[in-house]
């Protein structure tokens, strides 16, 4: 069961889960909700994205035993540069990855991605 909604112009698409149901669906046709859990309290599923600070994605095993090329163009952005760089690696896949400073006229983007590149070997930091 996916909800899906808006906020200002973003579109979201959360997954709650599959609906239990006491008998087999049918082929062809829509499933019925036959058992929902009820709280008094109300959710703003909208601040809990919001607040949320990673989204889980499991890759099939075939393709973590591939080596990558992670090509990611930065101009600006430096306060999400650090949340970035610390998901990459949770993808569990073998990768190079390839920073670029697309002439980002903020220098500390220039400055974290060289520093980063300097400390991880499999990095390449390429200044446009």
């Amino acid at each position: 069961m996916w909800i899906t909604y808006a906020k200002g112009e973003k579109q979201y698409k959360v997954y709650l889960g599959t609906l239990k149901s006491g008998s087999k669906r049918r082929e062809g046709m829509p499933g019925r909700v036959t058992e929902i859990d009820k709280t008094d309290e109300a959710i703003n599923i909208a601040d809990l994205l919001d607040q949320q600070q990673s989204y889980q994605f499991q890759f099939p095993e075939k393709f973590q035993s591939e080596k990558v090329d992670i090509i990611v163009p930065v101009y600006n952005g430096y306060r999400f540069l650090d949340k970035l760089l610390k998901t990459i690696p949770l993808t569990g896949m073998t990768y190079r990855l390839i920073l670029i400073d697309d002439k980002s006229p903020d220098s500390r983007v220039a400055e974290f991605l060289a520093a980063y590149a300097k400390e991880k070997e499999h990095v390449v930091f390429l200044a446009e």
